[in-house]
């Protein structure tokens, strides 16, 4: 048997925080074109097919 550890989560929400925060400054400096729709936030694929 493995002992149960909680290390992870301390990273796991570090790397949760690095992520919005990086998603925020590309998002802020429109670094990501306008017409990409996948993998933004507010944003999907959908939005796409009705502005066509």
């Amino acid at each position: 048997y493995r002992p149960i550890s909680l290390i992870d989560v301390p990273s796991k929400m570090l790397e949760t925080q690095i992520a919005r925060h990086m998603t925020g400054q590309i998002v802020k400096n429109e670094y990501l074109p306008k017409k990409q729709f996948g993998f933004r936030p507010m944003h999907s694929c959908s939005d796409l097919v009705l502005n066509v």
